[in-house]
């Protein structure tokens, strides 16, 4: 008798016909054992009990035969795709009859069709087919190759379940055996430890954690001997197995002050994928040595930290160094200046930070007390040391601010003629614009505010930095001014005074003659409105002045003290009495005229660019 096997998976929508189910019965063609009407098309959905499959057979079997049953048929579906189709008759042997076929479904459900055309011409009786459910021995399948346990599967009618050998669970999945290998800890100075099963093939899904824990003070060195045989890849990394090992909280497990360093030899055989790394099984390795040896952790000298020293006794395991900022420098906010020899071998902070560059200069801090520029007096050396000369050759243009030991913050305008660095100096640590002791920090690239557009009417964003090539040492004359910051505190209020200082003009009788000793003049802050309701009215041969919100205006209404040509791109500092230090509120800008009457100066406003000032300098270094 001739067997047909069908996998089935859904089942057919009911034109005529019905739902069978149970473990066996029949169905024959309309009108049987008379001839079968034209035009029909019947559906018999057949269900068995889960855990079964479906056995179909014809006892009698009188169709019209046609080339390729085009006419009347007996057809059986998977997914509405054709499988079987029979016509004919068994008793005349036509090719297509099912004669002596037993069909066979692989799962519990099989849905067969019935359909004649318009025409009987030969009065063809039709079918009688009966089915029976059978239980399927799933033991004897397999699941993409391989059989559907690992160890042992036991058949029921209706079903199957697995189980393992001794020394072995049954993964959440049913099927997989893994091996139970966790929980091992290796505490002798020397030892083996090998996959499960080695050198067999090592189970699937199993995942094993090896703990090797030595006293403290030493490092582990594993050598991997012989076969290392772990499946793998030929273009990507471990997709497959994996052997993964590292410090404390992975595969090996270490007490601190422990260093774990590997050698791969030979063969290496963990499961692999042929597109992702390491999905499955799975071995991680951190450094490579040989064998197994045994040392304390050194995390040696430490490394150097700028315009900082270091005390420190030994560098072993434990071992403790402190820090401290040179004179003229402070720890930056969150960082540490003690640091522990840890037991990966790195020097590590409380927060197990590796040694960071702690140091940073102070900033506003000048050792003589600043008491005027138009109207001002002499500056003392060391008394502003933020105070940078700008000079271009041999020709002064203008002031600037350090802002940091590698930052100068100045006026747009002083530098607009000149954003080529190699002619470009700056000059600190002096008052006297001739004094050779000065300090020269060298330019390396200039920033102008991409918003400042220069037309001697509109200095809207007149704001520049300088990168220098190198930081400056900072002293008593060398010295960074601090940065506004976003607190209240920070917000310049009118009556606020603060301090103007440069090598300008300070005669306005004289105005092509720049003063020789550096000035300094104590301002006030004007009322904005007042000060933009003067400008507005004040109309130059280049047209109206403006006056905007990312200024600021000072001086007195009746003139006498103010900034003058040549004090541009210069400090407009102001005393915080919280930190005890001075902050940069303006830069000197413009003004109509000098100390005129019922003119005031006007300002750039710091506090309106300390984004912009924070974003170019932390991109820049």
């Amino acid at each position: 008798m001739n067997r047909v096997s069908l996998a089935f998976v859904t089942l057919l929508p009911l034109a005529f016909g019905s739902q069978l189910t149970g473990l066996f019965g029949n169905f024959t063609s309309p009108n049987f054992p008379n001839v079968y009407p034209n035009n029909q098309r019947m559906v018999w959905n057949i269900t068995g009990p889960e855990g079964h499959r479906l056995r179909l057979y014809f006892t009698y079997f009188s169709l019209e035969p046609s080339h390729r049953c085009e006419y009347d048929y007996v057809q059986v579906f998977s997914e509405g795709n054709d499988t079987v189709r029979f016509c004919g008759e068994a008793e005349k042997n036509y090719g297509d009859a099912p004669k002596n076929t037993i069909i066979y479904s692989a799962t519990n459900t099989m849905s067969v069709l019935f359909r004649s055309d318009y025409s009987n011409e030969d009065r063809f009786t039709g079918f009688q087919a009966f089915f029976s459910a059978e239980d399927i021995d799933e033991c004897l399948s397999t699941v993409d190759g391989e059989p559907v346990c690992d160890h042992n599967c036991h058949n029921y009618v209706g079903g199957f379940y697995c189980t393992c050998r001794l020394g072995y669970q049954l993964h959440d999945d049913k099927r997989h055996c893994p091996a139970e290998c966790s929980g091992q800890v290796f505490q002798e100075r020397s030892g083996e430890l090998s996959s499960p099963e080695y050198p067999g093939v090592y189970p699937k899904m199993s995942q094993c954690d090896y703990t090797i824990s030595l006293m403290e003070g030493f490092q582990v060195t594993l050598d991997f001997q012989d076969i290392f045989d772990v499946e793998a890849h030929p273009e990507i990394q471990c997709p497959y197995d994996i052997l993964k090992m590292s410090q404390c909280d992975y595969t090996i497990s270490l007490m601190e002050g422990f260093q774990v360093t590997l050698d791969f030899q030979d063969i290496f055989d963990v499961e692999a994928h042929p597109e992702i790394q390491c999905p499955y099984d799975i071995l991680k390795t951190v450094s490579v040595t040989k064998y197994p040896s045994f040392a304390v952790v050194d995390c040696g000298d430490p490394v150097e930290v700028c315009n900082a020293s270091v005390k420190f006794t030994t560098t072993t395991y434990k071992s403790v160094l402190k820090y401290s900022c040179n004179e003229f420098y402070t720890m930056k906010e969150g960082t540490n200046d003690v640091y522990t020899c840890a037991h990966d071998g790195y020097w590590r902070d409380a927060l197990g930070r590796k040694i960071l560059q702690i140091c940073s200069p102070i900033c506003g801090q000048p050792e003589i007390k600043l008491s005027k520029v138009i109207g001002g007096e002499n500056a003392e050396k060391n008394e502003i040391p933020w105070q940078v000369m700008l000079r271009m050759g041999h020709q002064f243009i203008g002031g600037a601010s350090l802002v940091s030991d590698n930052w100068v913050l100045t006026a747009a305008h002083v530098l607009k003629s000149f954003t080529d660095t190699s002619n470009l100096q700056l000059n600190m640590g002096i008052v006297k614009q001739r004094d050779t002791e000065a300090i020269v920090g060298v330019p390396q690239k200039i920033f102008i505010h991409p918003q400042y557009h220069h037309d001697n009417i509109n200095f809207n964003h007149d704001i520049a930095l300088i990168k220098l090539e190198y930081k400056v040492p900072v002293s008593k004359a060398v010295m960074p001014v601090c940065l506004p910051g976003r607190e209240e505190q920070f917000v310049l209020k009118a009556t606020d005074v603060g301090k103007v200082s440069g090598w300008g003009v300070s005669n306005i009788n004289r105005p092509a003659l720049h003063s020789s000793n550096l000035q300094y003049v104590l301002l006030p802050v004007t009322d904005f409105e007042d000060c933009k309701a003067k400008y507005d009215a004040t109309v130059t041969a280049k047209g109206k002045l403006v006056v905007t919100e990312n200024m600021i205006c000072a001086g007195t209404a009746d003139g006498g003290k103010d900034s003058c040509q040549g004090d541009s791109g210069g400090p407009y500092a102001f005393f915080d009495t919280q930190s005890k230090s001075w902050f940069i509120g303006g830069i000197v800008s413009w003004g109509h005229g000098c100390a005129q009457p019922g003119y005031y100066g006007v300002y750039t406003k710091v506090s309106n660019y300390l984004s912009w000032i924070e974003e170019i300098m932390s991109k820049n270094g």
